[in-house]
């Protein structure tokens, strides 16, 4: 009897969803109208042009980003697995002369078992690695670091640390016969060196505590913007699990004070395992939707309003709900998000309360393939474009 109301309820939580998400269809998922007093202003569409732009951009960096995780995983045959922790930026084509490529920046490292999680690792190397093809000539005696799959004995080798050129070019690395990618150190080395980074985890629960409480409000919906944007860049590819969370999320530096802490928010990075053995790891799927079936229909979608709840409230979702990862059912993680995205307007205004609550009722859409378009522009439009103007009207009406 007792299994049986409880499947009741079940079921009128999942109808009740169900519900609010036919609600938002019938509204046309009109931009949100901010109530607080401090925020009376009107969300500013972009274009339709400037969408399908950016949606065709962000198409471009999947492709590129998954050609890129095929070749730093086939170039070192000495390790079975690398760790790769990717600095999340918008990634825009940069233009010299006629040949644009786009630039990936990230640590980069074999995984060593021993250590407690792939981030704690020694002897790893800044690189920058831009997009090239076979048309571009990549000049005389040019190093292909993937012909003898040493890769990281091949970049230790030239030893970063003694390197007098901070950008020395390396070689280039391909995951077939025309996506290459020229390697060099980045100077980022200068700055982090050996430094380990910290998860934003770690940062809610050590860093922002005491004075540093409900602080940097814009810096916070900056980095919500940025990891949405993540999440357009690098669902459906190797770089992104589909419950990628805030451990994921990485910062390198330490926040002793408020505005140290501020420039450490604008440089996350995404912890990337790259595994050469298995190669179901792609994390590809024919539909935005993780499988298709099930409450939640976009685990990206949701793993996202999840850090955005966090982030608003400055705590890890354990903090908030102590069984969150007990939780066994989709139906209840998705209502404690829920219940928790109602007491987001006092920390970060009911502005950015409306733009979690779309990714909490978005996440739950059944568009299959034929709606992924309609779902990226989604995102990007009522995401990405609120979070963004908020940032600027935040910056704008600072008092400091």
């Amino acid at each position: 009897m007792k299994e049986s109301v409880e499947h009741i309820f079940q079921d009128l939580n999942m109808k009740i969803a169900r519900l609010k998400i036919l609600g938002e269809e019938l509204r046309g998922d009109a931009p949100s109208q901010i109530t607080d007093s401090k925020e009376k202003f009107q969300v500013v569409k972009p274009p339709f042009d400037q969408v399908q732009k950016k949606l065709r951009h962000y198409r471009h960096v999947r492709l590129v980003s998954e050609s890129l995780y095929r070749a730093l995983e086939s170039s070192c045959h000495d390790h079975e697995k690398h760790s790769a922790l990717v600095r999340l930026q918008p990634h825009l084509p940069i233009s010299i002369g006629t040949n644009p490529y786009i630039e990936f920046k990230l640590r980069f490292s074999e995984y060593r078992r021993q250590a407690q999680s792939p981030k704690a690792l020694g002897n790893a190397s800044w690189l920058s690695l831009h997009t090239s093809r076979n048309e571009f000539s990549l000049g005389t005696g040019f190093n292909n670091l993937s012909m003898r799959k040493k890769f990281c004995k091949l970049v230790k080798s030239h030893n970063q640390e003694t390197a007098e050129d901070p950008e020395l070019c390396l070689g280039y690395i391909e995951s077939d016969k025309i996506s290459k990618y020229v390697v060099l150190f980045d100077d980022a080395y200068l700055t982090f060196g050996r430094s380990e980074p910290r998860s934003l985890v770690n940062l809610m629960e050590d860093v922002f505590s005491g004075p540093m409480v409900d602080s940097m409000p814009y810096e916070r919906v900056g980095l919500a913007k940025q990891l949405a944007s993540a999440m357009l860049q690098f669902q459906q590819t190797p770089l992104l699990r589909p419950d990628w969370n805030s451990e994921d999320i990485l910062f390198f530096g330490k926040p002793h004070d408020r505005f140290q802490a501020r420039e450490m928010f604008q440089g996350p990075h995404l912890d990337v395992c790259i595994t050469r053995t298995n190669d179901d790891a792609s994390g590809t799927r024919d539909s935005i939707a993780d499988s298709g079936v099930g409450f939640i229909m976009h685990r990206w979608t949701f793993a996202l309003a999840v850090m955005l709840i966090e982030i608003a409230h400055q705590k890890p979702i354990t903090s908030l709900v102590s069984t969150y990862y007990l939780m066994s059912e989709d139906e209840q993680r998705w209502l404690a998000a829920d219940t928790l995205c109602n007491d987001l307007a006092r920390k970060l205004g009911s502005r950015y309360q409306a733009v979690v609550r779309k990714c909490l009722d978005k996440c739950l859409s059944e568009n299959g393939n034929s709606g992924v378009e309609k779902h990226e522009a989604f995102i990007y439009v009522y995401v990405i474009n609120e979070l963004e103007q908020l940032k600027v009207w935040m910056i704008n009406n600072d008092d400091e």
